[in-house]
């Protein structure tokens, strides 16, 4: 498979998993409330599995958050070297997983914000910041959509770009561009 297709299906992946956790919002919104004052124990894990398997909830360090493992993650394609031996190679999405929801299990000067007051879960906090990622993800992904459709013409600007990049860096001197801070970086 040519790059740009095997790119482009890892797109189209990648949107597929953006919805899957979109369609998945309502729900997880639904735990949050039922869970809204209680300690978060193993009970809040099992809701959100009944919801779908993918879901768990991790709290480390200062952070909560609500997740959805990507279990579709790649896709495979066969090639031969030049002997004639035939091979697999599997190419990956960039994430493994969607974030649904995700915060500071305290704020410092803003308790309101907190996901745990007093060893309580608070689902004011949590609702809003899973409201927010609901709009970034459905923007995201549209964003996303829209480019897809014109990826040809972005790499087309971008080699220009770096073309113009390079012609810059070439015409000044190395000493003047040290000094002066004029030397333009073409990174990766």
């Amino acid at each position: 498979m040519e790059n740009n297709e095997i790119n482009y299906k890892l797109v189209n992946l990648q949107i597929k998993a953006y919805r899957d956790g979109l369609s998945l919002m309502d729900s997880v919104e639904k735990v949050i409330r039922k869970f809204d004052g209680k300690q978060i124990t193993k009970r809040f894990d099992t809701a959100l599995k009944e919801i779908d398997e993918r879901l768990s909830y991790t709290m480390q360090f200062n952070s909560f958050d609500i997740t959805m493992y990507i279990e579709d993650r790649s896709i495979s394609e066969s090639k031969q070297d030049i002997s004639g031996y035939k091979y697999g190679v599997a190419h990956y999405l960039k994430d493994s997983k969607v974030i649904i929801c995700g915060g500071c299990i305290e704020y410092g000067g803003s308790p309101e914000k907190s996901f745990i007051i007093d060893g309580k879960f608070n689902a004011k906090a949590a609702i809003e910041r899973l409201e927010n990622q609901k709009e970034y993800l459905t923007s995201y992904t549209k964003e996303a959509e829209e480019q897809l459709e014109s990826v040809v013409t972005l790499q087309k600007e971008k080699e220009n770009i770096e073309n113009s990049v390079r012609k810059f860096n070439d015409k000044v001197n190395y000493m003047i561009a040290q000094y002066f801070d004029l030397r333009l970086n073409l990174q990766r």
